[in-house]
């Protein structure tokens, strides 16, 4: 494999994690913020 194939096998690769980190965190905020919120109206 030559370095500009492994570079743009790198490059894909780390926006791919990247993008599946991000969405994966906010999904967390707002599911998290929503059992906040629901455990808030149950509770109080």
């Amino acid at each position: 494999m030559s370095l500009m194939q492994f570079s743009g096998l790198l490059v894909v690769w780390l926006l791919s994690t990247l993008f599946i980190a991000t969405l994966t965190w906010f999904e967390f905020r707002r599911v998290r913020f929503n059992l906040t919120f629901s455990f808030h109206c149950c509770f109080y």
